[in-house]
């Protein structure tokens, strides 16, 4: 170029330069909006893929879960069956233990005939001795708890050394 001024080739350049500069620039705003386009498309398929994955996955989820809520029913049948058994068991065993200690301890009736006898000889036996003036007040005595038995003071003492005396109370 000169300093002059622009030669008609010079313009006939430029106006070509120019020309596939906007060809140029067109193809690439088409690249650009191709591109943007397969963005999209690519979303979508990405979306569609993450969706279809989740439903696979939630599936199997729902699976194991169901699994899970068989095995628990299961597992509280047979709970209750043994808590059930259990409370069989000992409403019929303790009552059963209450009888037989029961009937280890209580005296049978030919016993309780014996000692009913007996109690009526013994309370004879003591009506006798009260009416014979035996009424005697003994008791434990001292610290080594040995027996001693009340005595009449001003009665007179009896035996070789007047060991014996008479019993007071009665």
């Amino acid at each position: 170029m000169s300093e002059r001024g622009a030669t008609p080739e010079d313009t006939v350049r430029l106006g070509l330069l120019l020309e596939n500069a906007h060809v140029q620039q067109q193809g690439a705003a088409e690249s650009i909006d191709q591109l943007h386009a397969l963005m999209q498309g690519l979303d979508d398929v990405v979306r569609d893929e993450i969706r279809r994955t989740l439903i696979e996955e939630l599936k199997g989820l729902d699976a194991e879960i169901a699994t899970s809520i068989t095995g628990l029913r299961r597992l509280r049948r047979a709970v209750s069956l043994r808590a059930a058994a259990w409370t069989i068991g000992a409403a019929i065993a303790i009552p059963l233990l209450c009888a037989t200690v029961s009937g280890a301890v209580r005296p049978s009736m030919r016993r309780i005939g014996q000692l009913a006898a007996e109690q009526a000889s013994l309370e004879r036996n003591v009506a006798t001795l009260r009416a014979a003036g035996g009424r005697v007040d003994l008791r434990r005595c001292g610290r080594r708890r040995r027996w001693c038995v009340r005595i009449d003071r001003g009665a007179t003492r009896y035996g070789r050394h007047g060991d014996f005396a008479i019993i007071g109370g009665g």
